[in-house]
């Protein structure tokens, strides 16, 4: 562990980032958001604090089950307020797997596959205990950041073949490790960074355009419960106390002819490709 590439991870529960904190690192995280519409108040600040000292970065979501709110609708989320602080080639992106019961593979690479088709050029992994990454064959294709407290490396992290990063301290502030040294890491990041155009602080329109139309139209009475739910969870994030339950009923109903009124779109209560993008805040 001596010779590998070290960080350190950050969140609202400790202070706000400072150069000292960063000293002898070569790169760090910072929870930027979590759920359909939580965003972590230190986000910011750290960020840019971690880009001043001229390291690594990578910014974490902490999913919820998709019972609570679909991967889509926090991927959105999480893109909206990592790309409006600034999103650069070579920032890396994560989700964190292990944090809250009833997370599901699909919903997991739902989430990395949305954010790193809208982030070109950004590394995107996948955070978790071991106990939870049995469970996660379907997302072995993105890298992973182990959380193992120890001094010792996991012998074995399947289903992946390998880790590259592992959470290795979990104290006031966790500490981590690239599988590598310093020098191997600012290849690896290369290789995202240097092949491939930058992400910038929009949406790519290609992205919004998928994301979209992949989404179910829904109005009342819809018996599609899981885009009911995406419809309800974005509602809620917007500020209406509408339940989601997948039932679209008079209060889901009112809540989106509420939001495409103050979007001055029709309020005709059908979400669709108009409406979907109001709610997800990329219109």
């Amino acid at each position: 562990m001596t010779a590998s590439a070290q960080g350190k991870d950050f969140s609202s529960y400790q202070a706000p980032v400072t150069s000292a904190d960063l000293d002898g690192l070569a790169f760090s995280f910072t929870k930027a958001t979590e759920g359909p519409g939580d965003t972590d108040a230190h986000f910011t600040a750290n960020w840019k604090a971690i880009k001043d000292k001229g390291i690594h970065r990578g910014a974490y979501h902490e999913l919820w089950s998709p019972g609570s709110s679909p991967a889509a609708t926090q991927a959105a989320h999480f893109l909206s307020v990592v790309q409006a602080a600034g999103l650069e080639r070579g920032d890396m992106l994560a989700v964190v797997a292990s944090d809250y019961t009833g997370v599901t593979g699909a919903e997991v690479k739902a989430w990395c596959d949305i954010v790193s088709a809208a982030a070109p050029g950004c590394p995107v992994l996948v955070y978790s205990d071991l106990s939870v990454a049995k469970s996660l064959p379907a997302c072995t294709g993105y890298p992973l950041w182990a959380a193992w407290p120890s001094d010792t490396a996991p012998a074995s992290v399947g289903p992946w073949a390998s880790w590259r990063l592992w959470q290795w301290g979990e104290t006031a502030t966790d500490r981590d490790a690239y599988n590598g040294t310093a020098a191997e890491m600012d290849e690896w990041i290369a290789s995202y960074a240097g092949t491939t155009p930058p992400a910038t602080a929009k949406t790519p329109a290609n992205w919004t355009e998928k994301l979209v139309n992949s989404l179910p139209q829904v109005s009342y009475g819809s018996k599609d419960a899981e885009a009911v739910k995406t419809v309800q969870a974005l509602c809620g994030a917007r500020g209406h106390a509408v339940p989601v339950d997948g039932s679209f009923g008079s209060l889901t109903l009112a809540a989106v002819r509420d939001v495409q009124t103050a979007a001055h779109i029709a309020a005709d209560g059908i979400v669709g490709p108009e409406t979907y993008p109001v709610l997800l805040g990329i219109a």
